[in-house]
């Protein structure tokens, strides 16, 4: 037997012989968490496999953020695609060498819609009001970690209300792809997408495509495969090329990304990168934005959505590894600080919030329970930088199908709600309507808690709810109101 990298007979951890493994061994304690080189190397690529889709779809959804000054003017593609990718590598590389767990950080699906269709677009404060609702609220989120308020409000605050908070997210985030897809119409005094299926006839190759990648990606999950997502969207991508190399112009409209008889762009464009930079810095002194009321709750809403979500998924991951490993741990200190703090980076370089990858399962299915995945993500983080010119001709259409299948597993979640209880059913259904067909996130969690306070009250259950609520709901009365009569 080897002596490197394996285990004996007896599941007694072996040290390797080889100095540079015996040193990653021991830094990532692999004798705690009798694991292998070999395992969590494994663990590393399944698990970027599983998110890797998060770099073109973020850049996809973010670049429809509008500004402020100028509704024609949008983020620029490159800038957002690596700020994903570096904010993505510094928060990771963080929850490896410091935590030592093998969970990876990214900007993450729900926030970028929030981010796009809810901070800057509906409540008009473009991308440079986003930035700065971002920044507030990952500031708050880790001002709430250092301090014992966040310990204090996950047990406070009832599990069934979070569970809504994320099923109103995978509705919208649905919604979004579908439109992405091609299904629905964009209204056009709204400029929103309805759902009338009026531009079938004229959208139905774009709605093949998208429904392929998206059936592939339900094929692939349900058989178990790793990085289905992935294999997924390179078939939806070169089928888009054959398409979009063969058609005529006028037939490509929504994968004319794709085409590429008139040339590759190999632009990095360190330049848009910075501006949206500066942009969002330059914002901190325009009065439009900390005039508008729903600033204030979107900073709010965002800091919500990150504590319930990312906690959720902490818990959810840790209890995994647990499985694995001979003494159970909890949640650790740095873990939840690098969680709460990173989105402070993201507001700073124009992306949406930092949220905990749940993909990150994939790897720790695969035996891992270190750092070293952490640190695997890293790197291909890093080479998925060099290969932006590929990422950037990925259409919508085939990442709107990713925003689907993510969409559909996170709203299997719904059955956590506890429906016989009508504190619970009656949030829910409201919020998760008044998230869609407002077509704001920020609608529908408003919505949820409000109808929460109101329904344990004539119920007689006001003493059960917890005192942060009660300031909650003054604060989204006064969103209401705002919105009503002020702007």
């Amino acid at each position: 037997m080897q002596k490197n990298n394996v285990l004996n007979d007896k599941d007694q951890f072996q040290w390797s012989q080889n100095k540079t493994v015996y040193r990653i061994q021991k830094y990532f304690q692999f004798d705690k968490f009798n694991t292998t080189l070999k395992k969590e190397l494994l663990g590393g690529l399944t698990t970027f496999l599983a998110l890797v889709y998060i770099l073109s779809v973020n850049k996809g959804i973010l670049e429809l953020s509008p500004s402020i000054n100028d509704s024609e003017q949008h983020m620029n593609g490159f800038g957002i695609f690596f700020a994903t990718a570096i904010t993505s590598i510094v928060a990771t590389l963080l929850m490896g060498l410091w935590a030592n767990v093998p969970i990876v950080m990214s900007p993450g699906m729900g926030m970028n819609t929030l981010f796009t269709y809810t901070l800057a677009q509906q409540a008009k404060l473009g991308f440079e009001g986003a930035m700065i609702a971002v920044l507030l609220a990952s500031i708050f989120f880790f001002l709430v970690t250092v301090t014992p308020m966040r310990q204090m409000i996950l047990q406070g605050i009832p599990k069934s209300l979070s569970v809504i908070f994320a099923v109103a997210i995978a509705f919208f985030i649905a919604y979004v792809g579908l439109e992405q897809m091609g299904w629905f119409a964009i209204e056009k005094t709204s400029g929103l997408p309805v759902a009338s299926l009026s531009t079938l006839k004229e959208n139905y190759l774009f709605i093949i495509l998208g429904m392929i990648t998206l059936c592939l990606m339900l094929f692939f999950h349900y058989k178990k495969i790793n990085g289905g997502v992935a294999l997924s969207i390179l078939i939806g991508f070169v089928l888009a090329i054959i398409l979009a190399n063969t058609l005529p112009s006028e037939q490509i409209t929504k994968i004319s990304s794709a085409n590429f008889r008139n040339g590759f762009d190999f632009t990095y464009d360190f330049d848009g990168f910075i501006w949206n930079i500066e942009s969002g810095m330059k914002a901190f002194a325009n009065p439009k934005i900390w005039s508008n009321p729903g600033l204030y709750v979107c900073v709010l809403v965002v800091m919500l959505m990150s504590f319930f979500d990312d906690s959720a998924a902490l818990s959810a991951l840790y209890m995994q590894r647990n499985q694995h490993i001979k003494t159970p741990m909890e949640v650790s200190r740095p873990t939840m600080l690098i969680d709460a703090g990173s989105g402070i980076l993201n507001g700073l370089v124009g992306v949406s919030s930092m949220s905990i990858m749940v993909e990150s399962s994939a790897g720790i299915s695969q035996g891992a329970k270190t750092g070293v995945v952490a640190l695997v993500n890293v790197a291909l983080f890093g080479v998925a930088i060099a290969l932006f010119p590929i990422f950037a001709t990925i259409p919508t259409v085939v990442t709107g199908a990713a925003c689907v299948f993510i969409g559909i597993l996170m709203v299997l979640h719904i059955s956590e709600i506890e429906w016989d209880k009508p504190e619970f059913a009656v949030p829910a259904f409201l919020g998760i309507l008044f998230a869609i067909t407002t077509f704001t996130i920020v609608n529908g969690v408003a919505v949820t808690i409000l109808a929460y306070a109101f329904v344990m009250i004539i119920t007689n259950k006001a003493k059960k709810v917890h005192i942060l609520i009660w300031p909650l709901c003054l604060c989204l009365i006064a969103y209401f109101v705002a919105f009503a009569f002020i702007q």
